[in-house]
C-alpha cells in the first residue's frame, strides 16, 4: 500500500537524522568544519540523484532505493545540525538560535519548495534552486566565514 511506502520512507530519513545527530554528535569537535561541507555535499547529491538519476523498474525497488537516499540525506541533515549545535554552545542565546532557525527554514522551506516552486516552474528549477543555495552554504562554511566548529 502507499501508506507503508510513505511511512518507509519517513522511517528511513528519520533514522538517518538519528544516526548523523548522534555520530557526528559525538565527534564534532574532531571532525571539524569540513564536516559540514561534506554534509552539504551529500545532500546535494543526493538531490541531484533523486531526481536525474537512473531508478529501477519496479515499485519495491523503487520504494528501496528512496529508502536509501532519505537515510542518507537525513544522516547528512543530522550531522549539519549536530555541528550547528556544537558551534552554538559557545554562543550566547545559541541554542534559541539554532532552534530558531531549524523552524524558521523549515516553514520557509516547506512553503516554498514545495508548494510554489514545483508545481510553478518544476523539478528542474527546484533543483538548480537548491544546489545553488547548498553550494553557497558549502563555500561559507569553506571559506570560514561561518563557522561551524572552533
Amino acid at each position: 500500500s502507499v501508506y507503508y511506502a510513505l511511512g518507509a520512507l519517513f522511517g528511513s530519513f528519520m533514522l538517518g537524522l538519528a544516526l548523523g545527530t548522534w555520530w557526528v554528535g559525538a565527534r564534532a569537535r574532531r571532525v571539524g568544519r569540513w564536516a559540514g561541507a561534506v554534509a552539504l555535499g551529500v545532500m546535494v547529491g543526493g538531490m541531484w540523484w533523486t531526481v536525474y538519476g537512473i531508478w529501477p523498474g519496479g515499485t519495491a525497488l523503487a520504494t528501496l532505493q528512496a529508502m536509501v537516499l532519505n537515510m542518507v540525506a537525513g544522516g547528512a541533515l543530522g550531522a549539519f545540525v549536530a555541528l550547528a549545535a556544537w558551534d552554538a554552545r559557545s554562543r550566547r542565546g545559541g541554542g534559541a538560535v539554532v532552534y530558531a532557525a531549524d523552524l524558521s527554514g523549515a516553514v520557509v522551506g516547506a512553503v516554498l519548495f514545495s508548494v510554489v516552486v514545483p508545481p510553478a516552474l518544476g523539478f528542474g528549477v527546484l533543483v538548480g534552486l537548491m544546489t545553488v543555495l547548498l553550494l553557497g552554504m558549502m563555500g561559507l562554511i569553506a571559506a570560514g566565514s561561518f563557522s561551524l566548529v572552533r
